[in-house]
This record gives C-alpha cells, sequence and structure tokens, in this order.
C-alpha cells in the first residue's frame, strides 16, 4: 500500500510539492496548504526553508538530510534537519517531528544530528501510533 492509497483511505486531503513543478502550481498548492484546504502537504528539501505557516503540528521526515562531501564522505545534516523540523510548533504552539529511519546509515546520520544539538533527551523512539498519542500530550 502506497502513501497515496493510506491518505486515500483515511480521507485525508493532501498535496504535493517538488522541484520539477511549474512555480504557479507550486504557489497554488502552498496557498491550498495555508487556507487549510489541504492538512497533509508531502514536499522534499525545497520547502526546508522560507515557509512560514504557523499552525504545523507535525514535520514527518521521509529521511534523514545527509550531507556529501567532497571526498565522498556522508554525514547527518544538522542545519537542514533543524529547518526542517523547525516548522513544526512555531509561535509557542505544540508540534511534534518524526523521522523514519529504515536503513543502519540512517540512523547513524540520525545519531549525529541529536549528538550535534545535544537532543537525546528530546528524543523518543515511537512504539505504536498509541504511544505518538502519549507523546504528543
Amino acid at each position: 500500500m502506497t502513501l497515496r492509497d493510506i491518505l486515500r483511505k483515511h480521507e485525508c486531503a493532501a498535496t504535493i510539492m517538488f522541484g520539477e513543478m511549474e512555480p504557479a502550481e507550486r504557489d497554488e498548492m502552498m496557498a491550498k496548504f495555508r487556507r487549510g484546504e489541504v492538512k497533509v502537504f508531502i514536499t522534499t528539501n525545497m520547502l526546508a526553508r522560507g515557509i512560514d505557516v504557523p499552525e504545523v503540528e507535525f514535520v514527518i521526515n521521509y529521511d534523514v538530510p545527509v550531507l556529501h562531501g567532497k571526498s565522498g564522505h556522508k554525514s547527518g545534516d544538522p542545519e537542514t534537519y533543524l529547518h526542517r523540523i523547525g516548522r513544526a510548533g512555531r509561535f509557542g504552539a505544540k508540534g511534534i517531528a518524526i523521522t523514519l529511519l529504515d536503513r543502519p546509515e540512517d540512523q547513524e546520520y540520525f545519531d549525529e544530528i541529536v549528538d550535534h544539538y545535544s537532543m537525546k533527551n528530546k528524543v523518543s523512539v515511537l512504539k505504536s501510533p498509541e504511544h505518538l498519542a502519549e507523546v504528543y500530550k
């Protein structure tokens, strides 16, 4: 089952934005999100910066942002991560950021970011949807 199928099953109004879209089309998708017509906004790093929407409660990182060094070395990208999760809980509102980890290197990159910001006490592994409800209280 794809993400699109899951969202449709739960009647969740969603939209997507990516770099190859025409600027007018991207503007329309953003306007729908700001007006609340769309509750789920799926995008790439292109919106990690520059979006100012106060009612964002959840940010889900489909992947861990990674820095690609000149020598081929990869590491977690703390700055991009901070900008991504900074979309949630703005202006004193409550917010939560979830980062999906499905490969060993994802955990390594994420741990580097957590260490960079000394966030160990702010990060927890979600065990179930019910656990998310507990964390978000």
